[in-house]
């Protein structure tokens, strides 16, 4: 669960300023601090179970912190037990209480997907690369915009962006939803989960699944956290 939030904020990172926020967790044994990143930054609330998976461990001062990466994925668990989620240092934390339910809505429509090839560098959080042209001379790169690298094409990300349309009981509305939310809810359908650069292949899948439930963090009108109802195996 977690007992304590800093406030957001940014930390200078290859001289880049990267949303930054810590957590910290407890269960029934344990107590640890959880540094996360970019997209997760303002994502969860003080009292809300939650589960991070591919984390890195780092030492500060002799004691043992965890700090998320681009592979990393987190779950947000909701007191329903039926929904299955298938995404400085000396800061004062807050101790104010925060809610354990997540809003709720139906992702009814799909009206645009867009795969693309991201930077790899974990600071730039799957930044979208351009592909720039050699002056003079025809030879191609993939750049990053934000870390300023050339990479190869082998070398990056596979990433995906999805918009689609959120119902709620007071509104509609058009929500970004990105490659760790897509997966989960592919895998809750039980479909094939990798994302593939084939635009038709890749609507196909989502057009398959909705209109689908769902319990959300939107931050921006971009899902950060999300559950959904996991189909059981037959």
């Amino acid at each position: 669960r977690i007992v304590k939030l800093s406030p957001a904020t940014t930390k200078t990172v290859n001289d880049k300023d990267v949303p930054f926020q810590e957590l910290v967790l407890k269960d029934k044994s344990t107590k640890l601090t959880l540094a996360v990143w970019e997209e997760m930054v303002d994502s969860f609330e003080v009292g809300q179970k939650a589960k991070f998976t591919k984390c890195r461990v780092r030492l500060f001062n002799e004691e043992k912190k965890l700090s998320t990466t681009t592979s990393s994925a987190s779950e947000v668990y909701t007191e329903e037990d039926d929904l299955d989620e298938v995404s400085s240092e000396d800061e004062t934390m807050s101790d104010s209480p925060g809610s354990t339910q997540l809003p709720t809505g139906t992702l009814i429509a799909v009206f645009e997907v867009d795969p693309y090839l991201a930077c790899p560098k974990v600071s730039c959080n799957n930044t979208k690369l351009e592909t720039l042209k050699e002056p003079d001379i025809e030879l191609y790169f993939m750049f990053c915009k934000r870390c300023n690298i050339r990479y190869k094409t082998n070398a990056a990300n596979i990433y995906m962006r999805a918009t689609m349309l959120l119902k709620t009981t007071n509104e509609e509305k058009k929500i970004t939803v990105f490659s760790p939310q897509i997966k989960k809810l592919l895998e809750s359908r039980g479909l094939d989960s990798a994302i593939h650069f084939d635009r038709k292949e890749m609507l196909t899948k989502l057009l398959q699944i909705i209109p689908i439930d769902i319990h959300y963090t939107l931050v921006n009108n971009t899902v950060r956290n999300l559950t959904c109802k996991r189909i059981q195996d037959v």
